[in-house]
């Protein structure tokens, strides 16, 4: 899968690169899922879940274990995909 980003996401990535430790590392893991999908997903994983309120465009969050000292949201949609 093609893995591409906002502007503000990209800040955040510089930012988290910067200051590195277990952001970064949590962030780089996750990114490195979506890039390894071959295509989008087409059940929940305990990485992948589906956006039920998405309207628009079919949208999954992408999700990490609960660590208290990282918080790193994110989302993976593509404009392409209509729901009708």
């Amino acid at each position: 899968m093609i893995v591409d980003w906002t502007d503000e996401f990209d800040r955040w990535l510089i930012h988290a690169e910067e200051q590195g430790g277990r952001l970064l590392a949590v962030a780089t893991a996750l990114l490195q899922e979506l890039n390894d999908l071959p295509a989008k997903p087409t059940e929940e994983t305990a990485t992948f879940k589906h956006v039920r309120q998405a309207r628009r465009h079919e949208l999954w969050r992408v999700a990490h274990p609960f660590d208290p000292a990282v918080a790193v949201g994110s989302s993976a949609g593509s404009p392409a995909t209509r729901k009708s």
